[in-house]
């Protein structure tokens, strides 16, 4: 795996938290461990891919609360919850709110395994969307007012012809307004255009309603994975 990921440990100080994280270490991953929510979102580790445990357990991690704060935060680290008493309700609430799973105390570190994995692959996956959404955008931003009109009316599949009389430009002007927008957003045809601002909608409503789930991605976007070696 390599070794620039990052996994966090929010935990009290202790034994099992010594023991998680020697787990983790041992996969070849950065790991680092807080005390306390508090503490862990202080210090709001930036380096990415990564992702954090959170022990619903100890009596300084509410780790609903944290949840919640993280959440408040587009593209926030995916979240992995440990706990031996969480009861089925809070499990449900915590996948509601975006958790990857929820595992059982103790839990084997076959388990912990797959659900950093996902974890990491989740991050992966919502660093691609926010990269190809700022590129999208940039395309849309660099437009000109005029250009702006004449795609709308590209991608709702208009002929130049009625562009120009809606417009009211002549023909060659509508045709170099076309030849400019195809040119910025690098396509070749109207039906590729048309897929260009239709992923730049999904994606920005995407961005709205948070991280995306491990098991949707949008479409042309390539699947990532990242894989923990033993």
């Amino acid at each position: 795996m390599i070794n620039d990921i990052l996994v966090s440990i929010v935990m009290r100080p202790g034994a099992e938290r010594d023991d998680l994280a020697n787990t983790i270490a041992s996969w070849d991953v950065q790991c680092t461990a807080f005390d306390s929510g508090q503490a862990f979102l202080d210090a709001m580790p930036r380096q990415r891919p990564g992702c954090v445990v959170i022990d619903h357990d100890s009596p300084d991690v509410d780790g609903l609360a944290l949840q919640q704060a993280l959440g408040m935060n587009l593209g926030a680290l995916p979240q992995v919850i440990v706990s031996g008493r969480a009861t089925a309700s809070v499990a449900v609430k915590y996948m509601q709110d975006g958790a990857v799973t929820v595992l059982a105390k103790p839990c084997s570190p076959g388990d912990l395994k797959r659900a950093i994995e996902q974890a990491i692959s989740r991050d992966i996956r919502w660093a691609d969307i926010q990269q190809r959404l700022c590129a999208l955008r940039l395309c849309e931003q660099s437009l000109t007012d005029r250009e702006r009109m004449v795609n709308g009316m590209v991608v709702r599949g208009m002929p130049n012809k009625i562009i120009a009389r809606e417009m009211s430009v002549s023909l060659r002007t509508v045709e170099h307004e076309r030849a400019m927008v195809f040119q910025k957003f690098g396509v070749d045809t109207a039906a590729e255009l048309a897929a260009k601002v239709t992923e730049l909608r999904v994606l920005t409503e995407l961005l709205a309603l948070g991280a995306p789930s491990p098991e949707r991605r949008p479409s042309g976007a390539s699947p990532s994975r990242m894989a923990i070696a033993c």
